[in-house]
């Protein structure tokens, strides 16, 4: 989504850590330093 985009975007623009529970960021792995939750059943 856009606002996913978003949110990627300006975690590598801030050098952060994006914390979530969403399995679609899984997908910019090699983009964005991550730490993924336990996902919603």
């Amino acid at each position: 989504s856009l606002a996913d985009a978003l949110i990627a975007a300006f975690a590598v623009q801030q050098g952060a850590i994006l914390v979530h529970k969403d399995p679609e960021f899984d997908v910019l792995a090699e983009l964005v330093r991550q730490e993924a939750l336990p996902y919603k059943e």
